[in-house]
């Protein structure tokens, strides 16, 4: 079978660990049972440890389904360790590949917990399993999720730079508190966020990405990113936002977006060697597509 899973954008400013949408841009899986395991691994590291087939393990381990021995193609499109959801299209295309083959065992509501626990928070997964954008939270375990449309006349321009950050090394630089202050700085604008996607009035936008819990100790960690932020803002940007844990700076905007050449010259010269990516929404998710 075929698998289709699209990139995603987590936190969106301040919805730390709980907000994301979904992008136009795959990575493509060919799954097949097999008698010997075959399974493209990185320098070093074991097949069997695979993100894909360790989620499609876990998935197998709690329906009580004897583990398969698979062959595994991927065709990518994500970059990996860019913050752009890689690792959560692995675990929500493994997911989705082993529920078949078992005959699906688990519900929608069941794939949407095992993913977040794989992945230890739902702003990834869940854009990736259910498209658009969403909200999610985790209690007892349990995933309480609510996805909508992306509203008319928003649009994205990834700026992806060429190094690479682990999430590992972009969570270590975080505080293990926050203040009131912060925190109350964060709640009111991930409401605001949320509200301004829910009706499309996207006209605050610049106020509801605001963040004091993540970006100001991650930016850090990613050289250019002021300059690529001033010069997304001078041309017309809504908002800038590190994409999930960065390094990749996701713009919005509600007018016009230059196109490649401009940007080309706009980011010549910025450390990082920086490139412009605009995407489309995607509204699908992760699908078989055969």
């Amino acid at each position: 079978m075929r698998i289709r899973v699209p990139a995603t954008s987590a936190n969106l400013g301040p919805g730390f660990d709980s907000m994301g949408m979904a992008l136009a841009l795959y990575n493509t899986l060919t799954v097949e049972e097999s008698d010997v395991l075959r399974i493209p691994a990185l320098p070093g590291s074991r097949m069997e440890e695979h993100l894909v087939y360790r989620s499609m393990c876990a998935l197998w381990e709690l329906a009580g389904v004897v583990p398969k021995t698979i062959t595994l193609t991927q065709e990518d499109e994500i970059p990996m360790t860019r913050g752009l959801g890689s690792s959560a299209a692995c675990i929500a295309g493994g997911l989705l590949a082993a529920n078949a083959m078992a005959g699906y065992p688990l519900d929608r509501a069941a794939l949407l917990d095992l993913a977040a626990a794989l992945e230890g928070h739902p702003d990834n997964v869940l854009p990736a399993l259910l498209g658009g954008i969403t909200v999610g939270v985790m209690e007892a375990g349990h995933v309480h999720a609510l996805r909508m449309d992306p509203p008319k006349g928003l649009r994205c321009v990834a700026m992806i730079p060429a190094g690479e950050l682990s999430t590992a090394k972009s969570r270590g630089v975080l505080p293990p508190q926050v203040s009131r202050k912060d925190a109350v700085y964060n709640l009111s604008r991930a409401a605001l966020l949320a509200g301004c996607l829910a009706t499309g009035d996207l006209s605050q936008l610049a106020v509801a990405t605001g963040d004091a819990m993540h970006q100001p100790y991650r930016t850090a960690l990613i050289p250019g990113w002021r300059e690529v932020e001033d010069c997304a803002r001078q041309a017309g940007a809504a908002a800038v936002t590190i994409s999930g844990a960065g390094p990749t700076m996701m713009t919005w905007w509600t007018g016009p977006v230059p196109g490649a050449v401009v940007w080309s010259r706009r980011l010549e010269g910025i450390a990082g060697d920086w490139q412009a990516l605009p995407l489309d929404f995607d509204t699908i998710g992760a699908v078989i597509l055969e």
